[in-house]
């Protein structure tokens, strides 16, 4: 019986519309992760049900029509803005064997414009900005707008509202929270800590790279070597954030520590505009608040 492996680099694209969308593509990646593994585990245990099911069912048929035992390693994971937070999750669960079941509550429910909305940012009293509301009235609600054409009736007024608090709100200033954020990204982490886990997604000693892409605000110093002249300085604002760590035998192991990941998503979906650049106190002040040591916090 031959065996093959099939390696997967999964990039996740960002974009505030994608993350739902997205975190639906990482769960079917770990979905078959869980299949393959269970697949090539030791008889007697007890197979996965539901979409992992439904997958080393099929890892089974390729076994018998094509004579072949195929192993799928999810393995280099990477991402921008709300991908690069998905790509965090599916890299620790991967890893860990934690489950990404809890993370569907953080994009259904806690990923809202009214719980990330920084309180400074919210309108001051129910008549802030009077005067911008019949603007918002007419562009919400004129013939062919947006949320007719795209949100689904039953949820139209809740958008109006919503919409309408937004321009009401802090201008010339990000109008959502890191702070609150970050603790969102945190509590995530520990919502799969404390979930039922199963074991790593992938075979002992073999390595997992995850690849996160950020922006330095103000930039470093890069020497470019040219012709003519031969070397130019340059301001260099791309900063990736990678994480490389060798599976294990053991369930529970963290890729790294939770506030480093919390970092590194917060980082990376530091949308201009919207989120106020992130801060290493943004983290101290969250470590604090969890009561959290951070032992790298100098390395």
């Amino acid at each position: 019986m031959r065996q093959k492996e099939l390696r997967l680099a999964l990039v996740c694209y960002g974009g505030v519309s994608l993350a739902v969308y997205m975190h639906g593509v990482t769960k079917e990646v770990w979905h078959l992760a869980r299949a393959s593994r269970a697949y090539h585990t030791k008889a007697g245990e007890t197979p996965p049900d539901g979409v992992a099911g439904v997958y080393r069912d099929l890892l089974h048929s390729i076994e018998r029509e094509q004579q072949v035992r195929l192993r799928v390693l999810p393995d280099i994971l990477t991402g921008a803005s709300a991908g690069g937070i998905n790509a965090v999750f599916l890299a620790q669960a991967v890893h860990s064997g934690q489950s990404l079941e809890p993370l569907t509550d953080l994009w259904l429910e806690n990923a809202d414009v009214s719980r990330l909305t920084d309180p400074d940012a919210e309108p001051m009293w129910r008549y802030a900005k009077i005067w911008a509301q019949p603007i918002a009235n007419w562009f919400l609600n004129r013939p062919g707008n947006a949320v007719s054409e795209s949100v689904s009736p039953e949820t139209r007024n809740e958008v109006r509202s919503k919409v309408s608090r937004f321009v009401r709100g802090r201008w010339f200033s990000p109008p959502f929270s890191g702070d609150r954020f970050s603790g969102m990204l945190y509590e995530a982490l520990m919502s799969m800590a404390n979930a039922p886990e199963g074991d790593p997604l992938l075979p002992p000693n073999h390595p997992i790279d995850l690849f996160v892409t950020a922006t330095d605000f103000r930039g470093h110093a890069e020497m470019l070597r040219l012709n003519s002249p031969p070397v130019v300085e340059e301001t260099e604002h791309r900063m990736p954030i990678a994480f490389r760590a060798s599976a294990t035998d053991m369930p529970g192991q963290t890729l790294a520590d939770p506030l480093e990941l919390v970092l590194a998503a917060r980082a990376t979906a530091s949308f201009p505009g919207a989120f106020p650049p992130l801060v290493l106190s943004e983290i101290d002040r969250l470590a604090k608040q969890e009561g959290r040591h951070w032992a790298t916090r100098g390395s």
